[in-house]
């Protein structure tokens, strides 16, 4: 049988663009809210400026730290699922 590439681009784009954009917003909302939230946090704490951008670069190491292992935590408990793509119209 032969696999045709314009349907599996077609197919990995419907499934994976959606997911892209999607992440793409709820980093900007992330983003977006730890600026609003600085001028309360940094006038109700006394924050200066090296004290809140300490403070986000802990957030982003922990946020990094924590990326590793839970992808392995994904693959341990669900192994099929993360490590073969299931596209509905290409079968081999």
């Amino acid at each position: 049988m032969e696999i045709n590439a314009e349907k599996v681009r077609a197919q990995i784009s419907l499934r994976i663009l959606p997911l892209i954009f999607l992440i793409y917003v709820v980093a900007y909302l992330d983003r977006a809210n730890v600026a609003f939230a600085k001028a309360s946090i940094s006038a109700d704490l006394y924050f200066s400026e090296a004290m809140f951008g300490l403070g986000a670069g802990i957030f982003y190491l922990g946020y990094l730290a924590l990326e590793i292992p839970g992808a392995l935590l994904v693959e341990l408990f669900f192994p099929i699922r993360a490590r073969q793509p299931s596209f509905s119209g290409c079968r081999r």
